[in-house]
């Protein structure tokens, strides 16, 4: 889950999207912001999400400077969005109203189905097991979830929340544990991310690691479908 506050974040390519010629795969690890569903990256939905709050465009960067101060490095293991509702009002000395939620109704909110995904989950179904690796926030999935249509219908094998397990990508000790709960070699798991860091060291670590570029999610779902069809042609 990429955090994009206050930032449209377009990512570079990576040292390596893909490896050239994957063995035979019997697992997918597939992201969910950015992938499954749209998120903050490559979109204005952080400086939509500033205005929310009262935030000028150029204090943004002093929002993003206090995010990586008091959030970044936990969020997606056990910091709670909302506890940064009092560093954003002390910072800003904006009124937040009563009941607002940083979580839902700054990101989640926000968030829209990726429709363009489902062809491409329709040629993993029954071909490969299905896994969902996300670096998520706490108690962000549950409001996914909750989100009518947002997320996709898929009979996930494994489902592993950075949150819930206190892991996060890229850390090896996650890959391990995902390798694991797989229950395949790692040669034979193909990893779909947006975040370059991810791919590249989920490549390094020996996965199949494929990166999806959330700047256009019509078009590299349509090259990873194309992708897939090749593997199993």
């Amino acid at each position: 889950m990429a955090n994009g506050v206050g930032a449209a974040n377009r990512p570079t390519k990576p040292m390596k999207t893909f490896n050239t010629q994957p063995p035979k795969l019997t697992f997918a690890y597939l992201d969910l912001g950015g992938v499954l569903i749209q998120d903050f990256t490559c979109s204005n939905k952080g400086a939509s999400m500033l205005q929310e709050l009262g935030i000028a465009p150029e204090d943004a960067p002093r929002f993003r400077a206090l995010w990586s101060e008091h959030a970044a490095a936990e969020v997606n293991i056990g910091y709670d969005a909302d506890n940064f509702l009092e560093v954003i009002k002390q910072a800003f000395m904006v009124g937040i109203p009563e009941g607002y939620s940083l979580l839902q109704h700054g990101f989640v909110d926000r968030f829209e189905p990726n429709p363009s995904i489902e062809p491409v989950l329709d040629l993993l179904k029954g071909r490969v097991g299905l896994g969902l690796l996300t670096n998520m926030y706490p108690r962000m999935r549950k409001a996914i979830n909750a989100k009518p249509g947002l997320m996709p219908i898929v009979p996930w094998d494994v489902i592993i929340d950075s949150s819930e397990v206190k892991m996060q990508k890229p850390e090896v000790a996650m890959f391990d544990f995902a390798t694991e709960m797989a229950g395949k070699p790692k040669e034979q798991i193909l990893f779909i991310d947006n975040t370059i860091e991810h791919v590249d060291a989920a490549s390094a670590y020996g996965w199949n690691a494929y990166y999806y570029d959330s700047a256009d999610y019509e078009q590299s779902s349509e090259q990873l479908g194309k992708y897939l069809l090749r593997l199993w042609s």
